[in-house]
Parts: structure tokens; sequence; C-alpha cells
């Protein structure tokens, strides 16, 4: 097996140096396109470990967040459900739709910051996955309000399953918005949310992979 260093190894190995030149998608790689740098960085076992904690501490951290925002500093309420239950439901959804595109941003925003001695900028990887990523979870309040909102057709199982009076919380407060405005508060949210909590998992990631290294 191939021991040349990777983007992947440099981004979760710090101090391991990436050739640039044999790393997509530099014209002097032949599968040079996204899917060539995707692909190669994921060809690196080291990658999966790292991607598996960016997942979970970017979906249930920032889910803490985004419950936080949108339940109790908007005041849209939610079903009569305990507030651990319902931070775990959307967080959960939030981990089944975006493991992939985190798996793609991953890749992207190391090899922008990469830099010219082949190191990865983990200052620069968080901004750019960060605002990635929270450009990507734009539609998430639309998905929220048809699928897992008070009164869609899981809330209300949910409820009659687990909820309780003591759990009521006010109303859903919804201004008829529009999507478009929904989906920019979403995103001016989770700017400041994902790209600090990029920063996080990339520091447990590279804590975890060097403890599992060590003990071998």
């Amino acid at each position: 097996m191939s021991t040349l260093p990777t983007v992947a190894r440099s981004l979760f190995r710090p101090g391991t140096v990436a050739d640039p030149r044999r790393t997509p998608p530099s014209p002097s790689v032949p599968d040079r396109g996204v899917r060539g740098l995707i692909r190669a960085f994921y060809r690196d076992p080291v990658a999966w470990t790292g991607l598996a904690f960016f997942s979970l501490v970017l979906t249930y951290l920032g889910g803490a967040v985004m419950f936080w925002f949108h339940a109790l500093y908007l005041g849209e309420g939610g079903p009569s459900i305990s507030p651990w239950l319902h931070w775990a439901l959307d967080s959960s959804a939030g981990c089944l739709g975006l493991t992939i595109p985190i798996a793609v941003i991953l890749p992207i925003a190391a090899w922008v910051a990469l830099d010219r001695h082949g190191r990865v900028n983990a200052a620069m990887f968080s901004l750019v996955g960060g605002v990635l990523l929270a450009l990507t979870t734009a539609p998430a309040p639309l998905f929220h309000n048809n699928f897992l909102a008070r009164g869609t057709w899981l809330a209300n199982k949910l409820t009659d399953l687990v909820g309780s009076e003591s759990y009521a919380a006010p109303a859903d407060v919804h201004h008829h918005e529009s999507a478009v405005f929904e989906m920019a508060q979403q995103v001016v949210a989770a700017i400041p949310t994902y790209v600090p909590l990029m920063f996080i998992a990339l520091v447990v990631a590279r804590g975890v992979i060097r403890l599992a290294q060590s003990s071998r």
C-alpha cells in the first residue's frame, strides 16, 4: 500500500507534509477534478476516522446551537416533548442528512487550506469548511417545518408516545416569512456556529487519531 503523504494525512496528522503536485486537482494529476480530490482523500483510512468525528461534532453540537437559536431565541417552540429528545431528534436528522455533504466538504476545505509547503492551515480549513457547511444547511428550516415541527406526523406520534403537558412549549411562531428569508436567517446563524465547530472537530479528531496511533 502506498505510504505517500496525502491531504487527509496532512489534515489529521500535523507535521505530515503532502505533495501539492500529486494532489488533485493539480494539473499534474490525471484524475484532477473534484471527484478525484475526494477519491484521493478517502483512499487514506485516516480520513474515515476523521469524518466520523466531524459528523458527530458538527451535527450534535451544531444541532444544540441551532436548537437554541430556533426553538428558544426565535421562540419557534415545538412539540410537547422533552427538550433533550427534541434536540436528539433534530440532530439525528441532521447527522443523517449532512454526513454526505460533510464528507465532500472536508477534502475541498483541506485542499483550499493546503499551503505551498504541503501543510494544512487549520484556521483556513475551519473557515472554508464552516462557511460551506453553513451554506449547505440553508434548506434545513424548510425540511424541519415540513417533517419535524409541531403538527407534522412524526412530531404528533412522538407527542402521543412520550409527550407531556410539562413540556408544553410556546406556540410555534411563524410570521409567514418567505422561504428565502428563513434560509438566509439559517445561514447567518450557522456561519459563526460551524466555523469554530470545524476547528473543535479537527482538534478532537487529531487527538483521537494521535492516541490511536501511539497505542499501536
